[in-house]
């Protein structure tokens, strides 16, 4: 079950296409760039991808070979590996703490949960990306960010029930959104959820969230909406 446990938290990476084209590569070595502040050896692995990021690459991209597929398999399994991951230790709370960043594109969120003394040390504990469905594309940008929340606390809601935790995101009128009037149902919904945590919501730049916003950029997300994300949103009201 532990197996299966920690598979699940990872499965967005190990699942992660090959790149087709130069933008994929950039928006790959994003989440490259924060794992090399915990694995600095990676970077054996970063320079052989970079080549693909210039713009005469980007129209000839047939250039990638084995050795570009050997590192792309190489960082991922160092991304997933006991070396980068940790696990939350409610023993050392609150000298540590539990943090939680999120993103959402036009068509998916991305997340990660991380244990550590601040937010830019902690170290990842787990990745998430989810593509929205139906309706939920139709949402204006800020519901869309707060739909990422509330369906990244459902995800990890074993790990964060019963703890302190602090929720970073993009999107600054998400830090006000328990003193909203005007709920529709649908938020008033999302409220009700989010009461349930003891959460704190703070606003960080766009360009500081690289990997929540690359895990939502992911291209064909290969993972189907899980059983427990259905409903978390309901059809617009």
């Amino acid at each position: 079950m532990a197996m299966v446990a920690a598979a699940k938290k990872t499965d967005r990476i190990v699942n992660w296409p090959q790149p087709r084209n130069t933008k994929e590569v950039r928006q790959f070595c994003g989440l490259v760039r924060y794992i090399a502040h915990f694995l600095p050896q990676i970077t054996e692995h970063t320079h052989v991808l970079m080549e693909l990021t210039t713009k005469e690459c980007n129209s000839n991209f047939l250039l990638w070979n084995k050795a570009h597929q050997s590192a792309f398999e190489a960082i991922k399994k160092a991304v997933i590996g006991r070396d980068c991951l940790t696990t939350i230790d409610h023993s050392l709370m609150p000298d540590m703490k539990v943090f939680v960043t999120t993103d959402a594109s036009d068509f998916q969120l991305g997340a990660v949960l991380s244990f550590g003394k601040t937010w830019d040390t902690a170290w990842p504990v787990a990745f998430n990306s989810m593509t929205f469905k139906g309706a939920e594309l139709n949402y204006p940008v800020h519901e869309k960010e707060m739909l990422a929340v509330v369906c990244t606390l459902k995800k990890w809601r074993s790990d964060l029930l019963g703890s302190q935790f602090f929720m970073f995101t993009d999107h600054r009128t998400l830090e006000n959104f328990d003193s909203q009037k005007d709920l529709s149902r649908r938020q008033a919904r999302w409220m009700e959820h989010l009461s349930q945590f003891d959460i704190t919501i703070h606003y960080i730049r766009g360009e500081d969230n690289t990997v929540a916003d690359t895990l939502s950029q992911l291209p064909d997300d290969p993972c189907e909406k899980e059983p427990e994300d259905v409903d978390v949103a309901d059809s617009p009201v």
